[in-house]
């Protein structure tokens, strides 16, 4: 899953607008990889992704970055 995820972020890396969907309720992007989502956060002047978080899609939206406790 490791190199899944990782080859995933070079794809979205290189084409963002693609690969990246805006993520509801906070500034961020999600990247979907099979069950799990990636929570990244875009420089887009230094086309840049800043990985916030990563999970399983069934626990990864109850995260501090959604401002709730696990």
């Amino acid at each position: 899953m490791k190199e899944r995820i990782a080859r995933k972020l070079d794809n979205a890396a290189a084409d963002p607008k693609r690969f990246l969907s805006r993520f509801s309720s906070v500034e961020a992007y999600k990247l979907r990889v099979g069950e799990y989502r990636v929570i990244i956060d875009v420089d887009w002047d230094r086309k840049r992704l800043i990985v916030l978080t990563l999970g399983h899609r069934s626990t990864i939206y109850r995260g501090p970055h959604r401002g709730r406790p696990n």
